[in-house]
């Protein structure tokens, strides 16, 4: 107990009596007072007592029951409720007018935002906004990677290139590169000429051309090797070359009286040019003009065979800048009769293919290699090795893009498969088809998921693997005991189904360009199931865009015609042959523009400046091309080839008034969102279309704000799709609009249905209010899931671009890996679309630091027709996504090196592009 002595001077006496005021806190504030007189004193009178002292922690004014500023929770003056000392946030006490700089926090912004992804942070609590970088453990990002672990919370895996896969948990630069390759993320094989740990070494100066194996230094051919086969090899060819002249010289002598020499000669010259290590003369007219396997292609045959029916007189070129507008001209009927006009070569040879021995290597009966230009592999009879495989050299547009186009592997042949990969040294395989499709198996699976795979004496190791939406990446090793390992990378396209196309050319665009920032010297390896249709397709989209850089036109009809002289059915129907077209047609709109996070900064700066009018011009030309193509998006087509502008029909059948706000704003049916019925009295349709997400299985949906009748189907919609985010735009707006279905408050909406939805926590700021949200997914009757869901809704609605670079800064710092998001607003496409457009650029710009605007919105328009409809919204996007990049950590702290490596990959992959784009016509 302790005494605080108070002095009472009574009036009527001139000596003050002391009092004794009892507490059993040992400092003010006091709860109760006893007050005492002293004990000769029978009465005491008082007519107010006062005590005055400091309020509790946290509160303030007289009665102590006023809360001190949010800045300064815990501490504040006593008569104002101001921050006395210190701010929590902000700076400049007691007002706290200055709030903490990016990367600052805390008590007078003292502390430093650690380990936030960006570098940002809450002000107040230190909590990282936009998640981790080189740690976990939300929100405060404590725990360091694990190893092998780097970049945003810790989800991105070091390359096994990294020596002990070990990475710079922030960036995932390797520490150090395993022998043989280089590189800040080791992924750079050794240049020519060296080898070893950081490719420091220089190969013996004994190796022929200076070249050895990237891990051992050894020489790929020794030179002393190379003497004395070189004498034995012009031997041979001396031999050979007599023999030849003799021969010629005999046929010249023989058939010049009947007048028909030069012909004869052309053909006999025509087959020596095939250009065999060794010739049998013997029989002449049964010479196969086969390329030998470790020789480039020495010619294209472009003259091999003319035996077409009805090639068009008339000429099929297209000039390039015409090509969008020719397309848009032509209806599918069109493509149809075009492509009927292509037949197969008459007299193509398939003797190798039709032998008793290799049938069973073919996966299907029709479908053969031609023998003139088929590979062939290392004959091993101890091993009963035979030369056969269903694959056929392709040339490109030049010797240097020449293919190999291939059956997937099945069983009979997946071990010579894996040969021909080692024999041609393999350095990128593209992958069109799924190992299962409609039930039947399409391909040998040749790729570990983890660890190796033997195939005879070659093993298979994964080394890395990268997941998108439509394709995986993955770097694997072939190894056989006593060779040298080498590597190449594996493209697997996911999305494309058999004997059709893929839902949207825009993905085998981007899928294109990603094969292309891989370099190199080898023929590329193309296969789907049979090696035509698909490999057909692809091949043919290659050359024709090497077509349209190299000269000023593309004719897809001549280089259909010309893969056909090469393997038979390639591009195997009229659906693939007008796919083709529209490919094209959206590579050449969206040529030249996918640039490195500073090309885009330093071009994009001072937009809306007038020294920017050149920059807008493109920007308003290239959104023309967009809107165009994206017109006719109700006319793609489905798998099974109808036309889903037919199925508009159903969906315009259903009472429009009651489920869909604006009858010009329907879902595509290829891409509509199909619910679940969980009850006989619902139906399966919401005004809802699916959006692709970049990485991994995450997607997000567009769909308007619920009217009252589909309050319960937007619910379902985001239980059902195992929503984390639902990004609310208009929402304040709608409240007063009939049409506007309240859905936050659902107490009673889910009769004879498993959901309760409720309310956790609350938060808002001038740009956005945020609500916790539980679900409760009743399972049994004695078991439950639970569903945490986060509604984030926006206060703005005007394209302010600083507002909504924070406001999707705020977005993107909730983790949504592999989880949907809904994007919402009155039309479901306006707002919610630009959004999605941002996170999807943002997305890929964190993922590898390239951007290309009008892929991703040509994606997305094509889903979403009426998304980004003025060229306004066209512009606004590059505005915010110029500030994101700039203030993003990974643009900041990329280093000289690796911005020249980026830009250096980027100018690879559009080697010798000239300005033929420039003048596309829309």
């Amino acid at each position: 107990m302790n005494r605080i002595v108070m002095n009472y001077t009574d009036p009527r006496k001139s000596i003050s009596d002391k009092y004794y005021v009892n507490t059993n806190s040992p400092t003010l504030p006091l709860k109760r007072i006893t007050i005492q007189a002293t004990s000769s004193e029978l009465i005491l009178t008082l007519c107010e007592v006062e005590a005055y002292g400091d309020c509790p922690s946290g509160k303030w004014s007289l009665a102590c029951n006023l809360s001190c500023d949010q800045l300064c929770p815990s501490k504040c003056l006593v008569h104002s409720g101001q921050c006395e000392t210190n701010c929590v946030g902000y700076t400049n006490p007691p007002n706290c007018t200055f709030e903490c700089p990016k990367g600052r926090w805390g008590v007078n912004c003292s502390s430093t935002c650690s380990n936030c992804f960006h570098g940002d942070c809450n002000t107040v609590t230190g909590e990282c906004i936009l998640g981790c970088l080189g740690y976990d453990n939300l929100p405060y990002c404590t725990n360091g990677c694990s190893t092998g672990l780097y970049g945003k919370n810790c989800t991105q895996e070091c390359f096994n290139t990294c020596r002990n896969k070990s990475c710079d948990s922030s960036t995932g630069h390797c520490q150090e590169c395993v022998v043989g390759f280089h590189g800040d993320f080791c992924l750079d094989v050794c240049q020519s000429g060296y080898y070893g740990k950081n490719c420091s070494e220089v190969c013996s100066s004994h190796c022929v051309n200076g070249t050895c194996q990237a891990t051992t230094g050894h020489c790929i051919v020794h030179e002393n090797k190379l003497d004395s086969s070189s004498q034995e090899t012009a031997l041979i060819v001396g031999i050979v070359l007599a023999l030849v002249a003799v021969v010629v010289l005999l046929v010249f002598v023989t058939i010049r009286w009947r007048g028909q020499v030069e012909t004869t000669l052309r053909q006999i010259l025509q087959k020596l040019q095939c250009g065999r290590d060794t010739v049998e003369l013997s029989n002449l007219d049964e010479f196969d003009c086969n390329e030998n396997r470790n020789t480039q292609l020495e010619t294209k045959f472009e003259n091999a065979y003319h035996n077409y029916e009805n090639e068009p007189e008339e000429s099929t070129a297209i000039l390039v800048k015409d090509f969008s507008s020719y397309v848009l001209s032509h209806d599918s009927d069109f493509f149809v009769q075009e492509f009927k006009r292509i037949t197969n070569p008459r007299e193509s040879p398939t003797e190798a293919a039709s032998s008793l021995e290799n049938r069973k290597k073919n996966l299907y009966t029709n479908i053969s290699p031609y023998d003139y230009n088929r590979v062939m592999l290392t004959v091993n009879s101890s091993k009963n090795e035979a030369d056969y495989i269903n694959a056929s050299y392709i040339s490109g547009l030049d010797d240097e893009d020449t293919f190999i186009a291939s059956q997937g592997p099945s069983k009979m042949m997946i071990n010579d498969f894996i040969r021909m990969l080692w024999e041609e040294k393999i350095e990128k395989v593209v992958m069109l088809t799924s190992l299962v499709e409609n039930g039947k198996v399409k391909c040998e699976r040749y790729l570990p998921d983890e660890g190796k795979i033997r195939f005879g004496n070659i093993k298979v190791a994964l080394i890395a693997t990268h997941k998108f939406c439509d394709y995986t990446i993955s770097l694997l090793e072939l190894s056989k005991k006593g060779d040298e390992s080498h590597s190449f990378t594996h493209f697997h396209f996911t999305a494309w189904p058999d004997n059709s196309v893929p839902l949207s050319p825009w993905s085998i665009v981007e899928f294109k360009h990603k094969v292309n920032l891989t370099p190199t010297t080898k023929p590329v390896l193309v296969h789907c199931s049979a090696g035509v249709g698909r490999t057909g397709t692809y091949i043919a989209f290659h050359n024709a865009m090497k077509q349209a850089q190299k000269t000023d036109h593309i004719d897809i009809f001549q280089i259909v015609v010309k893969l056909r002289k090469e393997r038979m059915f390639m591009v195997q129907n009229s659906t693939q042959y007008e796919f083709l077209f529209k490919t094209i047609q959206m590579a050449l709109l969206s040529s030249k523009t996918t640039l490195t996070g500073h090309a885009f900064v330093e071009k994009y700066k001072g937009l809306g400046d007038k020294s920017s009018s050149a920059v807008h011009l493109e920007l308003e030309k290239t959104f023309k091309g967009l809107e165009t193509v994206s017109a006719t998006s109700k006319g793609d087509k489905t798998e099974n080839n109808e036309y889903a502008e037919y199925q508009y029909e159903d969906i315009v059948c259903k009472t429009i008034e009651e489920k869909n706000r604006f009858p010009s704003i329907l879902p595509n049916p290829v891409h509509q969102v199909v619910l679940t019925k969980e009850h006989k009295d619902l139906d399966d349709y919401i005004n809802a279309v699916i959006i692709p997400g970049y990485k991994g299985e995450a997607h997000h949906i567009l769909t308007q704000l619920p009217m009252p009748s589909t309050v319960v189907d937007f619910w379902r919609l985001v239980i059902q799709h195992r929503t984390s985010l639902i990004v609310a735009f208009e929402f304040t707006s709608m409240l007063s609009d009939k049409t506007f279905g309240s859905y936050l408050h659902t107490d009673h909406l889910f009769k004879n249905l498993p959901y309760e939805v409720q309310s956790s926590y609350r938060t808002q700021t001038d740009l956005w209010e945020e609500t916790g949200i539980m679900v409760h997914i009743k399972k049994t009757a004695f078991k439950s899931e639970h569903h945490r869901i986060v509604h984030l809704k926006s206060h703005f609605t005007d394209l302010d671009s600083n507002k909504m670079f924070n406001f999707m800064k705020h977005v993107r710092s909730h983790n949504t890996f592999n989880k949907t998001v809904v994007f919402t607003c009155r039309n479901g496409a306006q707002y919610s679309g630009l959004a999605c457009v941002l996170y999807l650029l943002m997305d890929r710009f964190d993922s590898d630091m390239f951007v290309s605007v009008p892929t991703v919105v040509g994606s997305v328009k094509s889903k979403r027709p009426e998304v980004l409809s003025d060229l306004s919204q066209y512009v606004f996007v590059h505005k915010v996504l110029q500030r994101y990049i700039e203030l993003s950590s990974q643009y900041n702290n990329v280093g000289d090196d690796a911005l020249k490596q980026n830009q250096a990959r980027l100018e690879a992959s559009e080697h010798k592009e000239d300005q033929v784009y420039a003048n596309i016509v829309m």
